[in-house]
């Protein structure tokens, strides 16, 4: 496994910066609304999923904007669309297992089919609003690039599954249809 290290300078001149923009009135991480961390996933031994979760910049009750990358195996979190936050609550994911900060100690969890990858994502968004409670009447969106067009209608399917059924929270989904999704990513983001 490979490690990153930094210089002693670097981290001074970090711990120097977010002091200086602390006692200046900048916004701290915490003001922002961004959240990074791990739910573990209950149909697997080991998995833990890897999200970062940014509040929107105009209102809690914005929609809530889950956005998949493919490849398949490329990190969500390298995305930088801004400009979603003006509108909506938004959640990256590093999907699916063993992608990006994603991992698993045992082999049996990984995924490679749309299902799998579907379950594991319905299981994520479960813990994700158990944590989140007031995000969970808000509007659902799908969204992605790539790849993720083979993840989007399966999730889409999953959580309108899960709904019927009533296997956990209900998640207020908004789009069911891969057109819809691809013309949703392009709504006015101000």
């Amino acid at each position: 496994m490979a490690t990153k290290t930094f210089s002693l300078p670097f981290l001074l001149i970090v711990c120097i910066f977010s002091q200086l923009s602390s006692t200046f009135g900048d916004p701290s991480v915490k003001d922002l609304g961004q959240h990074a961390g791990y739910f573990s996933l209950p149909r697997s031994k080991s998995a833990r999923l890897f999200h970062f979760f940014f509040q929107s910049r105009n209102n809690s009750s914005d929609p809530v904007v889950i956005w998949l990358s493919g490849g398949p195996g490329c990190s969500s979190s390298n995305q930088r669309y801004i400009s979603y936050l003006k509108i909506s609550n938004l959640i990256y994911v590093d999907q699916p297992i063993r992608t990006g900060f994603s991992y698993a100690n045992d082999s049996t969890d990984l995924r490679h089919d749309e299902d799998s990858v579907s379950n594991d994502l319905y299981d994520f968004l479960q813990a994700f609003f158990k944590e989140h409670p007031n995000l969970a009447k808000d509007d659902f969106y799908i969204t992605g690039e790539s790849y993720a067009g083979h993840y989007i209608p399966a999730l889409a399917s999953r959580v309108h599954n899960g709904n019927e059924k009533k296997e956990g929270i209900v998640i207020n989904l908004k789009v069911t249809d891969i057109s819809l999704v691809t013309a949703t990513a392009t709504w006015s983001a101000g």
